[in-house]
């Protein structure tokens, strides 16, 4: 590992270079413009322009006198003769024109200037959309002069204050920028009088934009324009390490400033000041009042460190660059570094301290200069020497944080030189550290974005700030494309349908299948005869039986293994708005398969994420991150054996509430939450009556109890009269004794079409009938309804007249397991009698509080102005027979903070409900859109209009395939899931797009654009009339429309 010495530190950081005798490669060989404020020769140069921006600013100045605007640069591209006689110098130069004479105008000329390259694209590595800070940052003429507020009061010779401008953009323009940094420390003195010194030292959280993972100094930030630097000390103590206010304005004392001159990898200027303020910790004074904890997540976590350490750590390279100066300083005042031992003390005070001066950017001289970045009143004749180590390995930050993340790379994939980037074309990297020559973060997305994924189509305003990553949770905010879920009272519920395509297409499927069979068999018969040791797992062997049958297999083996192409795509990374798909090959026909190394990001389309709360980033995601370091990661126990926590009795108490019943059971796996309670809600003597669409679980729940089951036709009321008709006349087989209950079994949305229970007519049943009623809400809770509460909300039903409700986290809360609500008595007897209980490993700590934190960011923790204080609103009940009866509806309404965990903070946005409201509304557009969207453009769909569930219709087994390669393959990839027998019958074979809140308007677009091209060339319109069909574009343009029919 390379060891650094204190200079070579500092070079890290102020590394911009001057020309000796002319001599310069690189960056260092570009010849420097001055920016001056006016064309006065007292003019101060405050910033710094690189032949690439002058070019830039040309094209601009053309653009305004096109438009017949006056021009906003004056642009000196000859020899400036004015002022070479007044300072000696020659070369170009650049200022304002005369018109843009205040700070204000100059203000504003910036702002429009940075917005539109923003928009643009132009410079998207310093000021593009995702590198946007939204935050204004002032301009001196005198960086070292007196930092006033802007006043227009004043007139400008009076201020030194010039203009501001957008904090990412000033690197562009090489003007300089301001910090603050504070080391809180405390030194003591052992018995052998030898000082010891402990400073405080925090992590950089893995999310951080630049330098993500490293140390940094205790408290550090940005000065904003119009702040003070106490007052921006103040706010990051508080926000950062969530530092008392009244402690820091006691005990902080101002200790100087720091200042460098740093050029990215790039090549973009970045001249910085930090002021430097100390906490020594006294010893009298609880040192518990200095104590930083993490808060906004810009820190993982914070160390006392001893002396030696933070040396040690310093000299390994593992702290921020600009926080090694600070920390160097700290230990010149000190006294930790002196000129005794210290062979480049002078150096070293004299670059942490120096003065910038921009003349010495813009001269190619033939006389020596300086090769500080920093150079003082006079060039300074110390610097003699540079450090050979650095100069040799590590001249920049960058490269330092390069050369570390291709060791990491290369550690990854155990050294195979073949392995690529993340993505498979560049647009869709996820991360820096596998290909960065960079400077930025490892969790950055690649700024090129021609596949569409990594930026929003529609930049931010300068008024909009997202807290999430695009590729994770999409940037939207036009409002228009927001809907409220929920049953239109006086409608009918839509009936399922399957449509027929015509017959042709059917006769071919069947065809193709009766191909693949006889071929399978013809096969099988030769491949035996010829091949026999191809097939010794399918024939007996010494006594033994095979443990599959060559029948029972043949399926598997003939038939699926053609088409796993398009089954168990491997991923990796966050399953959000985008995934990465790891790319795989097969040289054998599938029957086995290889990944190449590749990897592509795709929009995805697939994925039960309804409303996007699968994200890496955010604050569910701080959440539990803060409870594994306070729970750990198991608790090691089944519920009835030491495995329930206080998180557990929290969450079911949260659930209960959100779903509006009495109470609440958590399970750890979905499956199970129904194959092992429904034992125990029937066994023998009862009945149980299934929609025969049921999910699995229900059916391997209702074989373990032993009770009867009877199916009826899915969604067919009619037929469930019926049903409740004959089982309750006849009784029990045999004896015809009365049924010692009945159970409706009934799915909120169905998984494989999409549709959706018709409960107002079911509710009507079991008031007639007296059944109890059994919902399974495992894709319909979050996903259904205006408060994302489910089909009973989504239909304004009293959840209470429901007997049970079940549901899962794993598809709107990203989270897993599930749960059973219902009233006390029932729960109290589920804890006892069902197997999960007693046998299965209670849900985790981490999952526990993601379903916690996501649930409460739908309900809020404030109370919406909206409701009335008694939380209760009276909402009709309506029936597929269009007609009513009032019931009173008690909205389970906001969750009050002390039900949450202490320890849980959520992000504004989130505890209002303000974000967890918009979420819903987004889903249920996309929704709308993409199911109307898909019957306009004429293909075979099933389902609810409102259910994020759509299932497209492809019906022969060789378009499955095709389908599936031809979405990834676009220039936008697109994933999805292909569903086929057994999980549906053989003739409807489906691909089936799972819709999120996550995916903005124009990912819908993308779809809808995807699927009309591919169904042309797979002729799979075969909904309505060619005549009947729209245009995409004509949906695309009328997407609100079509959502709201």
């Amino acid at each position: 590992m390379t060891r650094y010495s204190y200079l070579d530190l500092i070079n890290l950081c102020d590394n911009v270079h001057i020309p000796v005798n002319g001599q310069a490669t690189g960056f260092d060989a570009e010849r420097l413009v001055p920016l001056y404020l006016t064309e006065s020769v007292e003019s101060a140069i405050v910033g710094l322009l690189r032949p690439v921006i002058i070019e830039q600013l040309k094209i601009e100045n053309d653009q305004s006198r096109e438009l017949g605007r006056e021009a906003l640069w004056d642009i000196r591209v000859e020899e400036d003769q004015y002022r070479m006689l007044k300072s000696g110098r020659v070369g170009p130069s650049v200022h304002f024109a005369r018109w843009c004479d205040t700070p204000g105008k100059r203000t504003e000329a910036m702002r429009e200037l940075c917005e539109r390259w923003r928009d643009t694209g132009l410079f998207d590595d310093v000021c593009g959309l995702r590198k946007w800070r939204n935050e204004q940052y002032a301009v001196y003429a005198d960086p070292f002069g007196r930092h006033d507020y802007p006043d227009e009061g004043k007139e400008e010779r009076e201020m030194n204050f010039v203009f501001q401008m957008e904090r990412s953009a000033c690197a562009l323009f090489g003007v300089v920028t301001y910090g603050v940094h504070m080391s809180i420390y405390e030194e003591r003195v052992d018995g052998e009088g030898k000082r010891e010194l402990r400073v405080w030292v925090p992590t950089r959280a893995k999310t951080k934009q630049t330098f993500p993972g490293l140390l940094d100094n205790t408290v550090a930030g940005g000065i904003a324009s119009g702040m003070g630097v106490f007052e921006s000390l103040t706010k990051e103590c508080m926000e950062e390490a969530s530092l008392e206010a009244e402690v820091v304005k006691k005990y902080a004392r101002a200790a100087g400033a720091v200042s460098y001159f740093y050029r990215t990898s790039k090549g973009w200027l970045q001249p910085e000041i930090e002021y430097v303020y100390d906490i020594a910790m006294p010893g009298d004074v609880d040192p518990r009042i200095f104590t930083p904890s993490p808060l906004d997540g810009e820190v993982e976590s914070f160390e006392l460190m001893k002396q030696d350490m933070v040396i040690e750590k310093l000299r390994a390279g593992a702290f921020k660059p600009n926080c090694g100066l600070v920390l160097i300083d700290l230990f010149v005042r000190l006294g930790y570094i002196v000129p005794d031992d210290e062979g480049d003390y002078m150096e070293i005070t004299s670059r942490l301290h120096g003065r910038f001066r921009y003349e010495f950017w813009t001269e190619m001289s033939s006389t020596p200069q300086p090769s500080s970045p920093m150079a003082l009143s006079k060039p300074s004749f110390l610097r003699k020497r540079k450090s050979q180590s650095l100069a040799t390995t590590m001249p920049s930050a960058a490269s330092y944080l390069s050369a570390l993340s291709q060791a990491d790379a290369r550690a990854r994939s155990h050294h195979h030189p073949h392995v690529r980037s993340p993505s498979s074309t560049p647009a869709l990297s996820i991360s820096s550290s596998l290909t960065a020559s960079s400077d930025e973060t490892a969790f950055n997305e690649d700024d090129d974005n021609t596949d569409g994924l990594s930026l929003p189509a529609r930049p931010p305003t300068s008024e909009q700030v997202f807290s999430t990553v695009h590729t994770e949770f999409g940037h939207c905010a036009d409002g228009r494309y927001r809907l409220t879920s929920a049953h239109v009272a006086g409608t009918e519920v839509p009936a399922h349908v399957e449509h027929d395509p015509p017959y042709y297409i059917l006769f071919s499927t069947y065809i193709s299948y009766l191909i693949l069979i006889c071929l399978g068999h013809v096969r099988d018969f030769v491949g035996k005869r010829f091949y026999p040791s191809a097939y010794t797992h399918l024939i007996p062997k010494d006594g033994y039986a095979p443990l599959n049958s060559d029948f029972d297999s043949f399926y598997t083996r003939r038939l699926k293994t053609r088409l796993d192409e398009c089954f168990s795509q491997p991923t990796t990374g966050v399953a959000g708005r985008t995934i990465v798909l790891l790319d795989r090959a097969s040289p054998d026909y599938n029957h086995t398969q290889y990944f190449t190394g590749n990897r592509t990001r795709a929009l995805n389309i697939s994925s039960y994420n309804y409303l996007g709360f699968a994200q890496a980033r955010g604050g569910c995601a701080d959440a539990v991150e803060e409870s594994i370091k306070r729970y750990g990661i198991s608790t090691c126990g089944t519920r009835l054996a030491g495995g329930t926590s206080d998180l557990h009795s929290i969450g079911e108490a949260l659930v209960a509430k959100f779903v509006g019943m009495e109470d609440a059971l958590i399970s750890s796996m979905g499956f199970a939450t129904n194959s092992t309670f429904i034992p125990a809600l029937v066994g023998k003597g009862c009945l149980v009556i299934s929609d025969e669409l049921n999910h699995a679980s229900i059916r391997f729940g209702v074989r373990l109890s032993g009770a009867n089951v009877r199916m009826f036709k899915h969604n067919d009321m009619k037929s469930l009269e019926s049903l409740l008709r004959e089982v309750i006349s006849q009784g029990q087989p045999k004896t015809h004794r009365p049924w010692k209950k009945i159970l409706l079994i009934v799915e909120g949305l169905y998984s494989m079409e999409g549709t959706m229970v018709n409960l107002p007519a079911v509710m009507e049943l079991k008031k007639k009938y007296k059944f109890y009623l059994f919902v399974d809400e495992a894709h319909s809770i979050g996903a259904l309804g205006p408060n994302g509460r489910g089909v009973a909300d989504y239909f304004g039903i009293n959840p209470r007249s429901i007997d049970i409700l079940m549901g899962t986290f794993t598809k709107s809360f990203g989270a897993a397991g599930g749960y059973i609500a219902g009233n006390k008595q029932l729960i109290d007897r589920m804890r006892l009698h069902g197997h999960a209980g007693a046998y299965a490993e209670s849900m985790t700590p981490a999952v526990l509080t993601q379903v916690i934190a996501s649930m409460a960011s739908i309900m809020g923790l404030a109370l919406p102005p909206m409701l009335p204080s008694s939380s209760a609103t009276t909402l009709r009940l309506s029936s597929a027979n269009s007609t009513s009866m009032e019931e009173e509806y008690s909205h389970p309404g906001p969750v009050p903070p002390t039900a949450l965990p202490s320890w849980l903070t959520l992000p504004p946005a989130l505890a209002s409900g303000a974000e967890g409201s918009n979420r819903l509304r987004r889903l249920a557009f996309n929704s709308r859109y993409l199911h109307n969207g898909l019957d306009k453009l004429g293909f075979i769909t099933y389902g609810h209009p409102s259910s994020p569930i759509v299932p497209l219709l492809l019906f022969n087994p060789g378009k499955m395939n095709m389908f599936h390669r031809m979405m990834k393959d676009r220039q936008t990839p697109i994933v999805v899931v292909v569903v086929a027998y057994p999980a549906t019958p053989l003739v409807t074979s489906r691909v089936r797009f799972c819709v999120s809140a996550a995916h903005t308007k124009e990912d819908v677009d993308t779809v809808l654009r995807a699927c009309d091209e591919i169904g042309d060339i797979l002729d799979l319109k075969h909904g309505v009339k060619k005549s009947e069909r729209w245009g995409v574009d004509e949906i695309c343009e009328r997407a609100v429309e079509i959502a709201g029919m």
